[in-house]
């Protein structure tokens, strides 16, 4: 379980109180308690089909690209490179 808290509006205090008392308990209860990892589960990109797919990236693509903010300005100090692949 993975739990992302943002702000101030809580006591970190409160918030694993409430986890450990109440939402642990739950997951057991619904079957959910198979350990960090269940049988027959495969972590993407890691063990799964698509992690032996080798990249096939034929080259380099390079593009200059001006912000937009500088569209009206002619000066190369307004200019930014963009490195991509495909």
């Amino acid at each position: 379980m993975t739990v992302v808290v943002t702000g101030h509006a809580i006591r970190p205090e409160q918030l694993l109180q409430t986890l450990q008392a109440t939402i642990e308990p739950a997951l057991v209860k619904a079957g959910f308690a198979n350990g960090p990892r269940p049988r027959g589960w495969v972590r993407p990109f890691v063990e799964s089909r698509t992690a032996r797919n080798p990249p096939s990236l034929a080259q380099d693509i390079v593009k200059h690209v001006d912000f937009a903010e500088c569209v009206h300005l002619s000066t190369s100090s307004c200019r930014s490179s963009m490195h991509a692949r495909r």
